[in-house]
């Protein structure tokens, strides 16, 4: 496929509305042209307003980016996005290729500070940590959630969710 976007939703069987509107990544490896076709699909499904319940970014790339912000213009203010927690050195490798393929500005403060950007549009932000070690799935023996991922926040409106886990919530 040539676009990084992704979005389903779960109607009721009975009225045909829809309960959850999720998304994931709003890019594309190509032509704007693509992403540009799959968004105006998607606001034909679903409205232009209509807010996305959950969307997940599941990285900074540029690529995975490119569409997030007409996607998102214009739309009521979703409930909840999920995205990676970049380290500082993360960040400064995607400001270095950011500058060396001269992309845009909204670009660049994304990568600087998801949250000023991001909590234009949601409710919640919930940055991931990567694990420590990589997951492997084993049927006999479930791993508690804490040891494969934290969730974390930037700023002071944040709700402590255990010791080492943060929710980010704008009210």
């Amino acid at each position: 496929t040539k676009t990084l976007f992704y979005s389903f939703d779960i109607a009721d069987h009975e009225s045909n509305e829809a309960r959850l509107l999720f998304v994931y990544d709003c890019g594309t490896k190509s032509q704007g042209h693509f992403l540009r076709t799959e968004i105006k699909s998607f606001e034909k499904r679903h409205g232009e307003k209509t807010a996305i319940d959950l969307l997940v970014l599941s990285r900074f790339d540029y690529n995975h980016f490119l569409g997030l912000l007409s996607l998102l213009e214009n739309r009521a203010m979703g409930e909840m996005v999920f995205l990676p927690k970049l380290s500082e050195a993360e960040k400064l490798f995607h400001t270095m290729i950011a500058y060396e393929h001269k992309y845009d500005e909204e670009y660049l403060s994304f990568i600087k500070d998801p949250s000023s950007l991001l909590g234009k549009y949601f409710k919640k932000i919930v940055f991931v940590k990567k694990a420590e070690r990589p997951l492997m799935f084993n049927p006999t023996h479930v791993e508690p959630a804490k040891e494969r991922l934290e969730l974390v926040s930037y700023g002071d409106d944040k709700t402590q969710i255990d010791d080492n886990s943060y929710l980010r919530t704008n009210l």
